[in-house]
């Protein structure tokens, strides 16, 4: 038995990728919801924003880790999308 394999497209070069719609998506994007551990939301700010308060749990850089209820508060104010 015999197995002929061959590509249909050429190969794509590291210099040739073009940013696809969600790739834009996600720049534009103030907020990305990067994991859910229980009732801990971690959060990646792409831009420079003010969180204080009982809800956030940790901060460090960009990364923010808030609590749902916190979660849902920034969720109605600013652009969440999810990175997952």
């Amino acid at each position: 038995m015999k197995a002929l394999g061959y590509f249909t497209t050429p190969k794509v070069t590291k210099a040739a990728y073009k940013a696809t719609g969600l790739d834009t998506a996600k720049r534009s994007a103030d907020i990305l919801l990067q994991a859910i551990d229980g009732n801990y939301y971690t959060l990646w700010l792409n831009r420079e924003i003010e969180l204080k308060g009982r809800g956030l749990k940790e901060r460090n850089g960009r990364i923010a880790v808030v609590t749902e209820n916190y979660y849902e508060k920034l969720n109605a104010k600013y652009n969440v999308l999810t990175d997952f």
